[in-house]
C-alpha cells in the first residue's frame, strides 16, 4: 500500500482551492462528475511525486455526504485517505478480517480499470484502497 491522495469534503470546490495554502498548487481535475459517487471530483497537486489532495464536493442530492458537512458544522472536512494497492481483492479481504468495515461497494473510479472502495476502523477512521490497471 502506498498512500495517492488525500481527500477532503467540501461544500464549495472553488472556495476550497481558492484556500489552498500552497502557491503553486496545479488543479489536474477539476470538478469532473463521479455519477457513482453522487459527487464532484477534482484534484490538486502540490508539488512534484507529492501526494494528490482531492476534493469531493457531493452533489446536491447526496444527502448522507451533505449530512457529515452539516455535522462537522463546516464546509470542509478530511474526508479519506488514498491507498493505492498491487491487488485490490487480496487487500480488501485482508482489511475485511482484520477489522475494517466496507462503506462503499468496490466500484469503478475515474479511470478505466481502476477499482476502489472506502473502508472504515473506529480506531483510524476511513481509507479508500484502490487498484490502477498496469
Amino acid at each position: 500500500m502506498q498512500i495517492d491522495h488525500f481527500a477532503y469534503l467540501v461544500k464549495d470546490t472553488d472556495r476550497a482551492i481558492a484556500a489552498l495554502p500552497h502557491p503553486g498548487a496545479e488543479v489536474t481535475l477539476y470538478r469532473h462528475a463521479l455519477d457513482s459517487q453522487q459527487a464532484y471530483i477534482s484534484f490538486v497537486r502540490t508539488a512534484h511525486d507529492a501526494p494528490l489532495i482531492e476534493l469531493v464536493e457531493p452533489f446536491e442530492g447526496n444527502a448522507v455526504m451533505q449530512a457529515r458537512l452539516t455535522r462537522e458544522g463546516t464546509p470542509s472536512v478530511l474526508y479519506h485517505v488514498g491507498y493505492t494497492v498491487d491487488d485490490f481483492d487480496a487487500e480488501f479481504g485482508r482489511m475485511r478480517r482484520g477489522g475494517w468495515m466496507p462503506l462503499t461497494r468496490p466500484f469503478e473510479g475515474l479511470t478505466p480499470g481502476c477499482r476502489a472502495s472506502h473502508l472504515y476502523n473506529p480506531d483510524f477512521g476511513v481509507v479508500e484502497i484502490m487498484e490502477v490497471a498496469q
